[in-house]
């Protein structure tokens, strides 16, 4: 007998969102789950369909602008779900339109403007019940209500989403208005002195904070009620003969201001590009910023990661966190200046025995380098360099490169000394052989060279004697002579050979001395 085990599972459900796909006002952490026990939820955000390769999910997916997200749960022997797709996006919601006086019921007849905190909002209206479109009558000048009457009120804006329908229900009878509050209920950085008011002339203002309905047996509205932290005000307003007010609710909290983003580097002038970090001491603030000079605010640029500057920018910040004042704004100035490049000399600076011609280069490109030749450090207004300079005697010229904008060179000094090669001594005495003591005198037909020479058969050099007078020559000798001038290439070497002979008379029992001249 063949026996076969069949188990029935089933297909995973999809994956749920929160909070739901849609358009919002300010950035999302949407949470995936799954009602299938022990299903793994697997996701995509680049339109793709998620496959067990896709990531898994396990936190929060942080969603700051226009995003899809592609969700598919897969459990083991099981199905996998259907794919779910959450498409959100990330806009900015028109303020609601706001009543004054606000909604309620009136002794007497009102006229009732409509203000909207988003500039350049436009508000429409309706008095029939219907929700207003852009259809719907404009708002120009506060609104007559003389019997009971329903407002209706949205406010528009190009590329935003329109406000929530703002609704403000009048009754005009005998009761008594409604307490108004002052300042108006809301978030503030510090402790606030609420003041209650009634417009009924004799009304007398009851009140509680501790979420119960105020009746005539509450406290007496007498004095500013002091808000230090979190408090919720509920008021309403007697009239002997006169129906009570509504009962007005006043949340107020008390937070604080965020702190203003710091700049890492502190802004000022670099000459090399920066990697700027934005912080906030307040915990928990988050950052946004812009670099085109528009105020930053919660749909500006999150700070992720440190800003690149390679050029000159302004960077404004403010931070912000939930329930808090937003931060003051924060304003650095980066300005990246380059420094030129330094000239660089060719032929490089040096002794010369000829006539040069100098040529200037520098490596930044359309930078213009300037020069002088008279010991002073060059500016813009000195000679600019277009073609190599001249130098036919010892010259020192001074260089620097320039360009607009940045920051200029460094000044390159090259000393080119153009000497000449120095003309050889001149012997007095021809090299021969003579019969008696001789006087040799030394001469250079060059300025200022200094005559050395040697009698040992060696090479003059600058450690040789210097000549200052004829020399003595009384006995065969070879005498070599050099000229030096401080700067200058030394002369060739000019030698003199003298063979000093003496040939006897016939009376003197000698015989003739024969020499040889080498």
């Amino acid at each position: 007998m063949t026996t076969g085990i069949y188990e029935i599972t089933g297909i995973v459900e999809s994956p749920t969102f929160s909070p739901l796909p849609g358009t919002y006002a300010t950035s999302q952490n949407v949470t995936l789950a799954c009602a299938a026990d022990g299903a793994v939820i697997h996701y995509t955000t680049d339109g793709s369909n998620p496959t067990e390769s896709s990531p898994v999910y396990e936190s929060p997916i942080a969603v700051t602008s226009g995003m899809s997200i592609r969700a598919r749960a897969f459990k083991t022997d099981w199905e996998p779900s259907s794919v779910a797709t959450g498409d959100y996006v990330i806009t900015g919601y028109v303020a609601e339109p706001a009543f004054s006086p606000l909604p309620g019921t009136y002794a007497t007849s009102q006229n009732v403007t409509l203000a909207c905190a988003t500039g350049g909002a436009v508000i429409h209206y309706t008095t029939d019940g219907s929700d207003p479109t852009e259809s719907s009558a404009i708002y120009e000048s506060p609104i007559a209500v003389t019997s009971g009457m329903s407002i209706r009120a949205r406010a528009f804006k190009t590329d935003w989403e329109p406000s929530s329908v703002a609704t403000g229900d009048y009754v005009i009878t005998g009761y008594v208005a409604e307490p108004t509050f002052s300042p108006l209920p809301g978030t503030y950085a510090t402790p606030q002195n609420v003041t209650l008011a009634c417009a009924a002339d004799g009304a007398v203002i009851h009140y509680t904070t501790d979420g119960s309905d105020p009746t005539e047996n509450s406290p007496v509205y007498e004095s500013p009620i002091a808000v230090t932290s979190g408090m919720s005000i509920r008021a309403r307003a007697f009239k002997t003969e006169w129906m009570p007010s509504a009962v007005l609710t006043g949340n107020y909290i008390i937070t604080g201001t965020v702190d203003a983003p710091l700049f890492s580097p502190s802004p000022g002038t670099f000459t090399m590009p920066q990697e700027v970090k934005l912080s906030s001491a307040s915990s928990g603030a988050s950052v946004y910023y812009t670099t085109d000079g528009s105020d930053p605010s919660e749909s500006s640029r999150f700070y992720t990661a440190a800003i690149s500057i390679s050029s000159t920018t302004t960077i404004r910040a403010k931070a912000f966190k939930e329930d808090w004042m937003p931060s003051p704004e924060s304003v650095g100035t980066y300005t990246i200046i380059e420094t030129v490049a330094t000239p660089v000399f060719s032929p490089s600076p040096g002794t010369y025995v000829t006539h040069r011609e100098a040529e200037l280069t520098c490596a930044t490109s359309d930078a213009v380098i300037y020069y002088t030749t008279d010991g002073s450090d060059p500016t813009e207004d000195s000679i600019a360099y277009t073609s190599s300079i001249p130098v036919s005697e010892t010259t020192t010229i001074r260089a620097k490169a320039f360009k607009t904008d940045w920051i200029s060179s460094n000044t390159e000094t090259g000393t080119y000394i153009i000497t000449g090669t120095l003309e050889p001594p001149v012997l007095s005495l021809s090299s021969d052989v003579y019969t008696a003591p001789q006087t040799v005198e030394l001469s250079c037909s060059t300025p200022e060279a200094v005559i050395r020479y040697t009698t040992d058969e060696s090479d003059p050099t600058e450690d040789s004697p210097v000549y200052s007078s004829p020399i003595s020559v009384d006995q065969t000798m070879t005498i070599r002579a050099k000229a030096f001038r401080a700067d200058w290439a030394s002369s060739d070497t000019e030698t003199g050979h003298y063979i000093i002979t003496q040939i006897e008379s016939p009376d003197s029992g000698g015989g003739c001395f024969i020499g040889t001249f080498f």
